[in-house]
């Protein structure tokens, strides 16, 4: 028997980080679709309804496999609030730079 196989492989510290990631992404995109929609009102259409679901929902998801990949390599166990946080602050940068991408600069 090697002696790589005989050492007992160390525990993560959080388990399931991709899950924890995306039920936070999920959950806040469930209250940024919230707050939008009690804010500019009833959308006119399906399909505004869609670009606004849209335009929030790819910087959740990014946001949510960047914080599961941060939190996956991480030693140190993370708090459902850790996760909450980091998939917030991914997802705002991520809005400011398409933002600023999209602004005419002449």
């Amino acid at each position: 028997m090697n002696q790589v196989d005989s050492q007992p492989h160390p525990a993560r510290p959080n388990v399931h980080p991709f899950r924890r990631s995306f039920a936070a992404a999920g959950g806040m995109l469930l209250i940024a679709l919230l707050l939008v929609t009690a804010g500019l009102g009833r959308p006119d259409s399906a399909e505004s309804f869609g670009r606004i679901v849209g335009r929030l929902a790819l910087p959740a998801i990014v946001a949510a496999l960047v914080t599961g990949l941060i939190a996956r390599r991480s030693r140190k166990p993370w708090s459902w609030w850790k996760y909450v946080m980091i998939v917030l602050l991914v997802s705002l940068a991520i809005l400011i730079l398409a933002a600023v991408g999209q602004t005419d600069i002449t």
